[in-house]
């Protein structure tokens, strides 16, 4: 019985050796992610992207790319600068234009996502509208929220931000731009609370 009970001892000590030892491991790992470059960081997850998802193609330049870190963990968030909606969706779900990839944990948003939705692949009509949208419209700011729907006979533009909006419509066939709606909202100060700020996510721009 003394035997058995030293057995169990010994197991439980080199248990939570273990634990021990690997949760040192997994804080030097967090401590190499979050003194790596912005450069190194958006190169890991193209790499974890093509890696898990490798019949997932977007073109980089369609998204902001930021990444970020907090006590938890190092993000890379690829941000679609123009959300498109065809008049006609090739799916009834929800749709994702983003992509957020979590380089602690080594997953990735939407994919990992246990609620049923689909990543947004533009199509090949896709493409000729948002070609044909920037040529008469213009380009499109990243500092901005731009949503654009597709109807019968115009385009419909959205584009807003934290300062200011603007409401716009282009038709479809002439490009020509109909009634606009631009205005500006009042800054409301941001007040965070102290217990909130040891987690915060801070954005890593170099």
């Amino acid at each position: 019985m003394k035997i058995r009970q030293r057995c169990i001892a010994i197991i439980l000590v080199f248990n939570v050796m273990l634990a021990i030892a690997q949760n040192k491991k997994a804080d030097r790992n967090m401590e190499e992610l979050q003194n790596r470059k912005k450069e190194e960081l958006v190169q890991m997850a193209f790499n974890l992207i093509i890696e898990q998802q490798p019949n997932v193609t977007f073109d980089p330049r369609d998204f902001e790319i930021t990444a970020w870190k907090n006590s938890r963990g190092v993000l890379v968030k690829f941000r679609r600068i123009i959300k498109f909606f065809p008049l006609k969706p090739l799916t009834d779900k929800p749709v994702d234009f983003d992509i957020t990839v979590n380089l602690t944990q080594n997953n990735i948003l939407p994919f990992d996502n246990l609620i049923n939705t689909s990543f947004y692949i533009p199509t090949e009509a896709d493409l000729v509208a948002l070609a044909f949208i920037k040529e008469k419209f213009g380009l499109f700011s990243p500092s901005f929220e731009n949503v654009i729907r597709e109807g019968e006979n115009d385009y419909f533009i959205d584009c807003e931000n934290e300062f200011s909006f603007g409401k716009y419509s282009l038709n479809k066939k002439t490009g020509e731009h109909g009634p606009a709606l631009q205005g500006s909202y009042i800054p409301v100060p941001f007040v965070l609370d102290e217990k909130d700020t040891a987690d915060f996510l801070i954005e890593i721009k170099e």
